[in-house]
């Protein structure tokens, strides 16, 4: 983190010297404008190195490799407690893209609710994620705890109402109401999803076609599943799905 200081102040005094000779300005003005597209500059940087990093889990479908540029990452958020939690909220996505629940719930624990910004809807996502986990760690009274949480929080936009759908769609699929969740999960707009949660989205379709006794159409997705999930516990479950079904 220091050595990023370092390099911020030197570009910063080299694009000052650049921008009072080119354009003949003071030293002060020069300064002001330099620190500006500097800042810009940075800020660009960040965000293209984030896309980056969640593209590994979102699109590539490689937790493990995820979780190493994310905790790469941290030396990046130093002390800033919102960049913190949102980072664990990274590694406990990572996590439960691998099955590994209680590992989910240590960096779930680690997030800070009050630190998560408000305007991206990250509280629901947070208390969604604690939901799932609840619910895959056989906690139901506490995982419904956690869907009233989630519950609270008004519908702003569009995202909140998509939040939303994937907040009841899980819910239903583990109370049994496979109707309720298949319609919602089913309805999720495709040009909204990642490939890890179109995916993830099917693995449950799948699911529910099986406990409906729809075997043909659940081994078509679990077929998918199996075929595209790379690095997602997701695969594997559906490889063992798909090899406990063959030798029935």
């Amino acid at each position: 983190m220091m050595v990023n200081k370092y390099i911020l102040i030197v570009v910063t005094l080299i694009f000052t010297f650049i921008t009072n000779y080119i354009f003949k300005m003071s030293f002060l003005k020069g300064g002001i404008i330099t620190i500006g597209l500097v800042t810009l500059g940075y800020i660009l940087y960040m965000n293209i190195k984030q896309r980056k990093r969640y593209s590994i889990l979102e699109e590539k479908l490689d937790p493990e490799k995820f979780i190493e540029e994310t905790h790469k990452a941290y030396r990046y958020a130093g002390k800033n407690k919102e960049l913190n939690s949102l980072l664990n909220m990274d590694l406990a996505f990572a996590y439960m893209s691998l099955g590994e629940y209680n590992k989910t719930m240590e960096f779930l624990d680690k997030v800070d609710p009050k630190q998560l910004p408000k305007t991206n809807n990250s509280l629901v996502g947070y208390y969604t994620s604690l939901m799932i986990v609840y619910y895959n760690l056989d906690d139901c009274d506490k995982a419904r705890e956690m869907y009233k949480e989630a519950s609270k929080y008004p519908l702003k936009n569009k995202r909140a109402e998509h939040l939303r759908a994937i907040l009841d769609a899980n819910k239903y699929f583990y109370e049994g109401d496979y109707e309720a969740s298949r319609r919602l999960f089913s309805s999720y707009p495709k040009d909204k999803m990642s490939k890890r949660f179109e995916l993830e989205i099917l693995y449950v379709l799948a699911c529910i076609d099986e406990k409906e006794r729809n075997c043909q159409s659940a081994n078509l997705k679990y077929k998918k599943v199996a075929k595209e999930a790379n690095g997602l516990h997701i695969g594997k479950l559906s490889k063992d799905k798909l090899k406990a079904d063959y030798s029935s």
